[in-house]
């Protein structure tokens, strides 16, 4: 086996390749963000707001997904990742103390 072989396969060299990659990334996720948003008004003219509810809680997990990859693209350090709780809202009663 050749070490061009070996390379070729492996994920680690990726140079310039990164910054298409989070460009689709990028993309993708606006595209989502679009169609939440237009589920949600959807939701609000049926007037069901659980559904709106839910889906502004993956609006916004979206927008700080979306965030971070842009921040990451650009080169910039997320700061307000320290301020933030690492588990989103939904999984808080997950680390409820049951004995408390």
């Amino acid at each position: 086996m050749s070490i061009h072989s070996i390379s070729a396969g492996t994920p680690a060299i990726q140079g310039g390749a990164s910054g298409s990659r989070e460009e689709s990334q990028i993309k993708t996720l606006e595209q989502k963000l679009l169609q939440l948003n237009k589920e949600k008004d959807k939701a609000k003219k049926a007037k069901d707001m659980d559904k709106v509810r839910e889906l502004e809680q993956k609006i916004q997990k979206l927008e700080r997904q979306l965030e971070e990859l842009r921040n990451r693209k650009n080169g910039k350090e997320d700061e307000t990742a320290q301020a933030r709780p690492s588990a989103s809202p939904d999984d808080m009663g997950n680390y409820v103390d049951e004995f408390a």
